[in-house]
């Protein structure tokens, strides 16, 4: 009987034992559960981030892509009107020259 009941108590603490590994286990696999979802979140944010920046530098390329091209818009205006003004003097230089060559 004395041999039994050691036999039982050392069942027992193993069991017991096998119990805190578990629970130890357990502890182990929460906590890793919770670091890869904070890992997840954290690549979620980053992608988020990163695909802002993309959007951002996109939309900054499309500003500067179109403030480049009225800047040009604006510069063909000025020679056009460059262009009229000479147009004009020239047609009233040879308006006079023509004046001038006229017999009397």
């Amino acid at each position: 009987k004395e041999e039994e009941a050691e036999e039982e108590a050392a069942l027992k603490e193993k069991a017991q034992r096998l119990e805190q590994e578990k629970a130890t286990y357990l502890r182990k696999a929460k906590a890793l559960h919770v670091q890869a979802k904070q890992t997840q979140a954290q690549t979620e944010r980053s992608i988020q981030k990163e695909s802002t920046a993309q959007v951002l530098a996109d939309l900054l390329a499309d500003e500067t892509y179109h403030a480049s091209a009225a800047k040009a818009a604006r510069k063909v205006r000025a020679m056009e009107g460059e262009i009229a003004r000479f147009e004009a003097q020239e047609a009233a230089a040879k308006k006079a020259a023509a004046a001038i060559h006229v017999p009397a």
